[in-house]
């Protein structure tokens, strides 16, 4: 072999290596590590329109501890008639950094929600909207513990679809989405929950 071959190897193998250098090899510890994940599932495309900020408020003054973090997927009208910073729907995560409570909006294409300023409009009457957001959890967050909160208006005990009237129905609804006039029903939930690759809960609360 000549010099000119071994001088042409040589770069070839260099380059080889600095490309493997280069790649970042994706594992559990890419995601964000937590002691306790709260997931709030925030259905507020209904008369609760107005009361997402006021606890979104209350969410951010009760974390006070840095290894703890709150996943808001939070829906509202779809309507600019309320002068307020946003409307439909966002996911964020509040988090505490430096003695300072952080909130920042996050996208997913899958879940349906982006940073753009036009709005974006989700279902969160839906089985897939709940189990497509669980899932982003899961994906995302190394978690020791989790949680998790159905924010709305409910049925209660009462047996019926919140909107149909059907009144022999087991649903026994949650989380009613006036703009697609959906709503979970129990199986619904079993389902979502199901599906997702979160294994167990610690808290499983209906805020209704």
């Amino acid at each position: 072999m000549d010099k000119k071959q071994i001088i042409k190897k040589t770069v070839s193998l260099f380059l080889i290596m600095q490309s493997f250098m280069s790649c970042r090899f994706f594992s559990k510890n890419d995601k964000i590590q937590c002691n306790n994940l709260f997931l709030v599932y925030m259905a507020g495309d209904n008369s609760l329109n107005k009361t997402v900020y006021a606890d979104l408020e209350e969410m951010k003054q009760g974390l006070s501890t840095e290894n703890d973090i709150i996943l808001v997927l939070a829906d509202r009208y779809a309507s600019n008639h309320f002068e307020d910073e946003w409307n439909e729907a966002r996911l964020f995560q509040v988090s505490y950094e430096s003695g300072n409570v952080k909130l920042t909006e996050l996208e997913d294409e899958n879940i349906g929600v982006s940073k753009e300023w036009l709005d974006d409009n989700i279902d969160t009457g839906s089985e897939k909207t709940l189990s497509t957001f669980l899932q982003y959890a899961a994906s995302h967050y190394d978690f020791k513990k989790v949680y998790l909160d159905l924010w709305n208006h409910g049925g209660g005990w009462k047996s019926g679809d919140l909107y149909t009237g059907i009144t022999h129905s087991l649903s026994r609804n949650i989380c009613s989405d006036e703009g697609s006039r959906n709503s979970l029903s129990l199986a619904e939930l079993v389902s979502a929950i199901n599906t997702s690759k979160i294994k167990h809960f610690e808290i499983i609360l209906m805020d209704a």
